[in-house]
């Protein structure tokens, strides 16, 4: 959990890899709210914002449940969880004012997990164009596996191929399960598997032009939110929801080798694995809240390029030999020293501490 200012770490948790976001997400409401409450802040006016990843009903009634204090929230839905918002023309759709790059947004009340939320079906254009390279991708590949498949089946038929395992109607059905695994294949490719008895199975496909089509009017660019915030316009609610970047900026960061590296772990009890992420979230936490200090200031550098600019800055501690039984007379300078390293220096006066 980070602050939208300056990706401040506020709380981390490291747990097993073998646990799903929604049931870890399900423990931390409750931490998230004692920490909150601890801090003497009164009522929980916090609003938290996590993907659909995190959803289902025992963490929706917990977020909102009154004890020890409600958060509100806005958060992700499933395209499946609402198929009758996806059916709504997208000329109902509005545009966003802002910097939204052309994006529209649908508005609705929608009960979602026994309760009545607001939710907001926005239509991307930035989004269907990365996705439908995607698809377009995808559909290349299956495509050309589906092909290959059909060909060895053909080549098997004929005798030309007779090593191996004879395939049958239900592992052909398996093959292409497997080359359809990816996103939105298996429902816009017909697929028909014929065989007489003994003989090798037959495969006939092609691409369904019409429920391609569907995907692109329905699907593709959409994202479904949801929130409690009924009193927040359009605008707010997607603006909130898009600041999970924040989190991605801190994993991102965390995960580069060249500073603040999380990685290597070289740590393999579960006691020194929380450990080894409290001190690399702390670094991080440290350089964050320096990054932000130094932007105030009129620097807006990222945190590597920060890093680097100060470890640049090189002290020069030069002797020089006197006449016999004189003390050598030493000399200090600095290198480097230019930029923000200067200006942070000139702040709190820091080669003091040096001298």
């Amino acid at each position: 959990m980070v602050s939208p200012d300056g990706n401040i770490p506020l709380f981390h948790e490291a747990y097993p890899g073998n646990m799903n976001d929604a049931q870890q997400f399900s423990s931390i409401i409750s931490k998230l709210k004692d920490r909150y409450r601890k801090l003497g802040r009164g009522d929980c006016d916090v609003t938290l914002v996590f993907d659909k990843g995190s959803n289902n009903e025992d963490n929706i009634q917990e977020l909102v449940n009154v004890d020890p204090c409600p958060f509100r929230f806005v958060g992700g839905l499933r395209l499946s969880q609402c198929p009758e918002l996806l059916d709504v023309p997208k000329s109902d759709f509005v545009p966003l004012s802002g910097d939204f790059h052309g994006a529209t947004a649908y508005r609705s009340g929608k009960n979602v997990y026994g309760k009545d939320f607001t939710a907001v079906v926005t239509n991307n254009p930035v989004l269907y164009e990365a996705q439908m390279v995607g698809v377009l991708l995808n559909i290349a590949n299956s495509g050309k596996a589906l092909a290959g498949l059909q060909e060895r089946l053909r080549l098997r038929k004929e005798g030309t191929i007779t090593k191996g395992k004879k395939p049958t109607t239900e592992s052909v059905g398996k093959n292409i399960k497997a080359i359809l695994s990816a996103e939105y294949m298996y429902d816009i490719f017909d697929c028909t598997v014929t065989s007489e008895p003994d003989q090798t199975p037959e495969l006939e496909f092609s691409l369904n032009n019409e429920r391609l089509a569907a995907l692109k009017e329905r699907s593709l660019g959409k994202t479904i939110l949801f929130t409690d915030r009924r009193e927040w316009s359009n605008e707010q609610i997607v603006t909130a929801y898009r600041s999970q970047y924040h989190v991605e900026e801190a994993f991102k960061q965390m995960k580069d080798t060249a500073h603040i590296s999380f990685r290597p772990l070289r740590h393999f009890t579960d006691a020194n694995i929380r450990v080894h992420a409290f001190y690399c979230v702390l670094a991080y936490m440290l350089a964050a809240l320096l990054n932000r200090e130094l932007k105030q200031m009129g620097h807006n550098v990222s945190i590597n390029r920060m890093l680097d600019k100060f470890q640049e800055a090189q002290q020069v501690i030069s002797v020089f030999n006197q006449a016999s039984g004189k003390k050598p007379v030493v000399k200090t300078a600095y290198s480097r020293f230019e930029g923000i390293a200067r200006d942070y220096d000139k702040m709190y006066d820091l080669l003091k501490y040096l001298n």
